[in-house]
């Protein structure tokens, strides 16, 4: 794809649907120093499109009622700018442009609201909004220090040598939460979350220099040596809205194929694929992101993947049950996308059918 090679512009592009959401974006971008260019997306196309003649640092795109405009005026930035971060916010959950959109390369990124972290935030939550913006701008995309941010918080950490050590340090997790007083709806996802993080880490990870899985064919009960790379980082921590955990190989082996098949398997409503065990830190994000507030995979291929998954604590486990899910997908080579798909879940109790951490061990 031939690229622009005009000089960057030291700001943001905005083509806006609705003034609510250019007013919540030119807020969110101002408090991070950001200049911002605005235009209405729909009007874009009914006029010479030379607005796009400058490249910025981030384009940010909302689809309004005709995704379609959306799609094209992606498409012409893709064109223009392909090096450049392209986000998109859609007010619904646009399933087919979605779909175009990841499957054709046609952005670096995206945000599907549906639902919000509480029911009275109409509009796509700053925090993570900001985190975003920053996380694009910056090429910085590990760390959960960005999501688990105050002044003063701790943040601890664990690693994972030989198989085994997985229960000590669900055990440590686990002392963590009863320290927090945490409910026990709220502990029990953290625990199976991060039991299943880590055993993908240790099992699914890991590859042989053909680039096939090393462990993934063993019991999950083995107890087996870790080698050097394959050692998995574990960090947690909880700021007083959310708990966070995160953990960490040193493989990078998930794959933009394994997330478009889930990203198409949820958006068309199928079962999910994902659980024939490929692509590492991939695995039960189905399961997953109807337990977690906000999942991010953070991934440099070859190199390394992070897995955050944030729990919002702040009012208890009703609040926690109501509040919105996001997605957040984040490719280091510039190649892929970042998915935040936030929607409200659904009236069903999926309580009932979640396995709990000790349901597993079982």
């Amino acid at each position: 794809m031939e690229t622009s090679k005009l000089p960057r512009h030291p700001g943001v592009l905005i083509a806006y649907a609705t003034r609510p959401m250019r007013n919540h974006l030119r807020r969110a971008l101002g408090s991070m120093g950001q200049t911002t260019v605005e235009i209405a997306i729909e009007a874009s196309l009914n006029s010479d499109d030379s607005a796009l003649d400058r490249a910025y640092s981030l384009y940010i795109l909302e689809a309004g009622d005709v995704p379609e405009a959306t799609l094209a005026l992606a498409q012409a930035i893709r064109r223009r700018h392909g090096d450049t971060p392209l986000l998109i916010i859609s007010s619904d959950y646009r399933r087919a442009l979605l779909l175009e959109l990841f499957a054709g390369s046609s952005l670096n990124h995206c945000i599907a609201k549906q639902g919000a972290v509480s029911a009275g935030l109409p509009l796509i939550d700053e925090t993570e909004l900001i985190v975003t913006c920053n996380k694009l701008l910056t090429h910085d995309i590990f760390g959960i220090a960005k999501y688990i941010r105050f002044w003063g918080i701790e943040v601890a950490e664990a690693r994972v040598r030989r198989s085994s050590e997985k229960d000590a340090v669900i055990g440590r997790i686990e002392r963590f939460l009863g320290a927090l007083d945490s409910h026990g709806v709220i502990a029990r996802a953290v625990l199976t979350t991060a039991d299943e993080l880590i055993m993908n880490a240790i099992f699914n990870a890991p590859r042989r220099t053909d680039g096939t899985p090393k462990y993934a064919h063993l019991n999950r009960n083995d107890d087996f040596d870790l080698d050097p790379r394959e050692e998995v980082t574990i960090t947690y921590a909880c700021d007083g809205r959310y708990i966070g955990i995160s953990v960490s190989d040193n493989f990078g082996s998930l794959s933009r194929e394994v997330i478009f098949r889930y990203l198409r398997d949820s958006i068309e409503g199928r079962a999910a694929t994902m659980e024939t065990k490929e692509g590492g830190a991939g695995l039960g994000i189905h399961m997953l992101s109807k337990t977690v507030t906000q999942l991010v995979f953070n991934v440099h291929p070859g190199v390394r993947t992070e897995v955050i998954a944030l729990f919002y604590v702040r009012n208890g486990p009703r609040a926690f049950k109501e509040a919105g899910r996001s997605l957040n997908i984040f490719f280091s080579d510039g190649v892929t996308s970042d998915f935040d798909v936030l929607y409200r879940p659904s009236d069903s109790n999926d309580q009932g059918e979640e396995q709990t951490w000790e349901q597993k061990q079982a």
